[in-house]
């Protein structure tokens, strides 16, 4: 049987998350912060205007606003100092952010009012914002069969 990245995934979350809350209030007190996040404000008022337009079901302007903000570290949310705090996660309006985006772009790609090809373009467009990731594997001999079984749990979480 192979291996279920995804049930890892949420395992990882699940029990890291558990030790989060074990360690201290210092880091909850961190993550609700937004002293050394100026954007926080930014993001909140970002994160309320996709709501607003998700919710009231705007789906041109859902598109214009993701279609600015679907870049690699937008406000720099993806730098490391704002993951090294806590074990899984990060700031709760960046959290929010994501969420946000994620279920923007749920609604859009289950939305029947825009038409196939629209939807295709879009995500296609943004797929461009986003680049590609890449895996990269080196060694030999039995190096090799241990990556074999990598890349095999990543086709077989579909990931």
């Amino acid at each position: 049987s192979g291996m279920d990245l995804s049930k890892m995934v949420e395992r990882y979350g699940g029990v890291f998350g558990e030790v989060d809350e074990e360690l201290n209030e210092a880091q909850e007190m961190w993550r609700q912060s937004t002293k050394d996040f100026p954007q926080a404000t930014i993001l909140a008022k970002t994160t309320k205007r996709l709501a607003d337009a998700r919710t009231g079901n705007n789906l041109k302007d859902l598109q214009f606003l993701l279609s600015g903000l679907l870049k690699r570290n937008h406000l720099g949310i993806h730098e490391d100092a704002l993951y090294e705090h806590t074990a899984v996660g990060t700031k709760v309006d960046i959290e929010l952010f994501q969420a946000e985006i994620d279920a923007c772009l749920e609604t859009l790609l289950e939305s029947e009012e825009l038409p196939f090809e629209e939807k295709l373009s879009f995500f296609k467009k943004e797929r461009r914002s986003l680049g590609r990731t890449a895996l990269c594997l080196s060694g030999g001999g039995a190096i090799t069969m241990y990556h074999m079984g990598v890349v095999k749990a990543f086709i077989e979480a579909e990931l």
